[in-house]
């Protein structure tokens, strides 16, 4: 990346050259980019936290990895979060390369991690510093589906994204994309175990951040209060078994664990995976979905809420009522 150390990054104009900007970031790691200006209407909602987190800002690169769709849809999911977890580190190592790569021809910036590390200073979901999905949209590396994923429209919700933020401006920028990939066929709704994706495209978070973020942030609390509060193992073994506690463990000393990313995994969309749909749906669903579907697991869910109902509807699934989360 020799050659982006000098001035020919530059347009006459003192704008960046878009296309050698995205040179820089596919020879960086990025499997895609998209590059979306400050203004835009779209993010407008978070202009504020932008500036906070880097003043200086004009530009924003959206930077995208794809996933191994066959990680995302085995039952086993600790493959799954294995490969999401090698996607942030290929993420955060492009945007660092980026960065100082640009910072050679005088170009100043801020990347920001695709989850990890948060800003544990603030609530969820503010934790997140900025929500990179409406910067994905912007830049035109695709749009939400019912899943309430962005949809890539080569490699559909098998996708991670990361945002740079720069002090320059685009010789020109990307438009969101015309069309969305999702195809409507709701099998994320047929696969979420807690209900959170409703038919009409409506999402309840709550759910789905207490079951599937279980191990990421939401419960680290309650963790601790039980270790804390009880008197002996038997009262702890009241609230979390050995192996929740094992995989505490793991999540503590590797990397935290999804509970499920089930609607990453069965969504046919984008151009990569959505031959083997279209050719025979029937198979699709056996093959991919049903799987998941009848995968033994615990689920976590709030005691009354309706995501307890629709767990409780499926026999595979082991039912565990917990507190609501406390960030």
């Amino acid at each position: 990346m020799e050659r982006f150390n000098d001035k020919t990054i530059y347009s006459a104009d003192g704008t960046l050259k878009y296309d050698t900007l995205q040179t820089l970031c596919g020879e960086s790691g990025a499997d895609d980019v998209g590059f979306a200006d400050v203004g835009r209407p779209g993010l407008q909602p978070q202009k504020k936290t932008i500036f906070e987190i880097f003043p200086e800002t004009r530009s924003l690169i959206s930077l995208a990895v794809f996933l191994n769709p066959e990680n995302t849809r085995t039952p086993a999911r600790n493959l799954t979060s294995f490969d999401v977890h090698l996607a942030e580190d290929i993420l955060g190592m492009a945007s660092r390369r980026i960065i100082m790569a640009l910072r050679k021809a005088g170009v100043k910036g801020v990347y920001l991690p695709p989850v990890f590390p948060m800003d544990t200073s603030r609530p969820n979901p503010d934790a997140l510093n900025l929500s990179l999905k409406p910067i994905a949209e912007e830049a035109g590396l695709g749009l939400m589906g019912v899943n309430r994923l962005v949809l890539h429209p080569d490699a559909g919700s098998s996708v991670w994204f990361a945002t740079i933020l720069i002090d320059r401006q685009l010789d020109r920028y990307d438009k969101k994309i015309p069309k969305n990939p999702c195809i409507d066929c709701k099998l994320c709704v047929a696969a979420c175990p807690v209900g959170a994706i409703e038919n009409n495209g409506e999402f309840d978070w709550l759910p789905c951040l207490v079951h599937n973020y279980r191990e990421v942030v939401v419960s680290f609390v309650d963790w601790v209060d039980a270790l804390v509060a009880s008197p002996d193992m038997d009262a702890y073994r009241k609230r979390f078994n050995d192996l929740e506690t094992v995989s505490w463990w793991q999540s503590l000393a590797y990397r935290p664990t999804y509970q499920c990313n089930h609607c990453v995994g069965v969504c046919p969309a984008g151009e990569n995976v959505r031959a083997e749909y279209d050719n025979n749906p029937a198979h699709y669903f056996n093959r991919v979905v049903k799987p998941l579907i009848e995968r033994p697991q615990t689920v976590y869910v709030i005691k009354g809420s309706r995501a307890e109902e629709k767990a409780g509807s499926n026999p595979h699934k082991r039912v565990k009522t917990v507190q609501p989360p406390r960030l």
